[in-house]
C-alpha cells in the first residue's frame, strides 16, 4: 500500500491534462527520489508564475505585462484570430504561416456543463473586430468549437466584418481509408479549386 502523501501526489499529476496514471506514478517517484534538487526550484517557479503571470488586457493571452507582446507589435498583419487557448497562439506563432494578432477565448460554449458564449472571453471582441481587415475562427473542430464558432460569426457578421474559418478535412499524410465520415463530409465541403 502506498502511504497517502505518494497517492495524492500522484492523483495530482494524473489529473493534469495528458498525464495518464502510469506516466503520474513515474514522476511522483522521480520526484521523490530527487526530492531536495526538484522541489525547492519547483517551488520558486510556482511562486514565480504565480506572481508574474496575468493574461494580456488586450486579448487574452498569457503575458507578464497589462498588454502581451503580440498586442503591441505593430508589424503583424491586420488579422485577428479567434482562438481557445494561449497554447494555440504559441502553435501559429510556431508555424511562421501567418503572422497576425490574437484573441483568446479561454474555452468553448458548452451547454452540458452549463458554458454559454457569454461566459467566454468575448466582451471586447467586437469592439477589437472592427479595426482588422478579417478575423479568422481557428476553434476545435468538435460540438463545442463549432457552436462557439456559429456564435462568434453571428455576432461579428452582424457588424459587417470579413470572418472566415480554418479548413476543416483530412490532415496530410492521412490514407483516406482511416478518415471517418464526419472528417470526410468536411473536407468534400471545404475543397478549393486546384491551381
Amino acid at each position: 500500500m502506498k502511504p497517502d502523501s505518494l497517492e495524492n501526489l500522484i492523483k495530482r499529476f494524473n489529473s493534469l491534462p495528458g498525464i495518464g496514471k502510469k506516466q503520474a506514478e513515474r514522476i511522483a517517484y522521480h520526484i521523490i527520489r530527487n526530492v531536495d534538487s526538484i522541489s525547492e526550484s519547483l517551488e520558486s517557479d510556482l511562486k514565480t508564475i504565480r506572481e508574474n503571470i496575468t493574461n494580456c488586457n488586450e486579448c487574452g493571452n498569457i503575458t507578464e505585462e497589462e498588454i502581451c507582446d503580440i498586442c503591441t507589435s505593430e508589424n503583424r498583419e491586420r488579422r485577428l484570430i479567434v482562438v481557445e487557448t494561449p497554447m494555440d497562439i504559441f502553435k501559429f506563432e510556431e508555424s511562421d504561416a501567418i503572422r497576425p494578432y490574437y484573441h483568446v477565448l479561454h474555452g468553448l460554449a458548452n451547454i452540458s456543463k452549463n458554458i454559454n458564449p457569454e461566459d467566454l472571453n468575448i466582451r471586447n471582441l467586437k469592439e477589437r473586430a472592427l479595426k482588422y481587415k478579417e478575423v479568422i475562427i481557428a476553434l476545435s473542430p468538435n460540438l463545442e468549437g463549432i457552436v462557439t464558432a456559429n456564435y462568434i460569426s453571428h455576432l461579428l457578421k452582424s457588424e459587417g466584418i470579413k470572418v472566415t474559418q480554418l479548413a476543416q478535412g483530412i490532415p496530410l499524410g492521412a490514407a483516406l481509408e482511416y478518415v471517418d465520415e464526419i472528417t470526410l463530409k468536411s473536407a468534400i465541403n471545404n475543397r478549393k479549386e486546384v491551381e
